[in-house]
């Protein structure tokens, strides 16, 4: 509110005026329901799970997905087999080691307790779990293979679109090798492998700076397909 009036986005302040903004409650337990979420579970023992998450499923709540993630349909899995007169504590919780983006289909490592969540956290740290990716890229890249270094981050126009920072002094940087699978004629099939500890998603679409975006990306205006194809 500009004065204690209610205006629009593009109403233009002027000198003096008083500016009110007015925060919704957005108090958080931390308490994650339970959700009857599909769960396609690839492998299961006492310490961890690995799940084959599709496109579409976001990995945990926040702002504007409280409901119907990953998270949720594994506490409720969880509550589902539990034995009579169980139930589960802070210690036995399910723990996302990594995460991949909405859009993106693909592994996921779950801790199933403090324990294999400190250990499996240690082995991200370090490097020693390898994570490979494919990705359908348009054209063919000049060089059937190769490593991209570039700092990665947010753009200042738009939060929801990352990009590369060429003079190296904003983002995160970010290591990539990268081969072409087969080439499509107009499409590329190209396997990703992180060479540090970047997100998955966000270190291989700065291959734009080099090489092809990602086929279906939302962010290249491209309507007609439902995903970027990257697992």
């Amino acid at each position: 509110m500009v004065d204690n009036q209610v205006v629009k986005p593009n109403f233009r302040i002027k000198p003096n005026q008083t500016i009110t903004v007015i925060f919704p409650d957005i108090a958080d337990d931390g308490t994650i329901e339970p959700d009857e979420v599909p769960l396609d579970i690839v492998y299961e023992d006492e310490d961890v799970m690995v799940i084959n998450k599709p496109a579409g499923l976001v990995c945990h709540p926040g702002i504007g997905n409280k409901r119907g993630t990953l998270l949720n349909g594994l506490m409720y899995y969880w509550q589902k087999n539990l034995k009579e007169g169980e139930e589960i504590t802070a210690e036995d919780r399910p723990g996302l080691v990594h995460r991949i983006d909405k859009d993106t289909s693909g592994l996921l490592l779950i801790a199933k307790n403090q324990y294999s969540l400190a250990h499996l956290a240690r082995q991200f740290f370090y490097h020693t779990i390898e994570r490979r990716y494919w990705a359908l890229i348009w054209g063919e890249p000049d060089d059937l293979s190769g490593t991209i270094n570039v700092h990665i981050g947010r753009s200042p126009h738009d939060p929801t679109v990352i990009m590369p920072f060429p003079d190296g002094e904003t983002g995160k940087y970010a290591v990539t090798h990268y081969k072409v699978i087969e080439p499509m004629y107009y499409v590329s099939l190209v396997e990703c492998q992180l060479g540090n500890g970047t997100d998955a998603p966000n270190s291989c679409t700065h291959e734009i700076s080099r090489t092809p975006p990602l086929y279906g990306r939302t962010i290249w205006w491209q309507p007609h397909l439902k995903r970027h194809y990257f697992h």
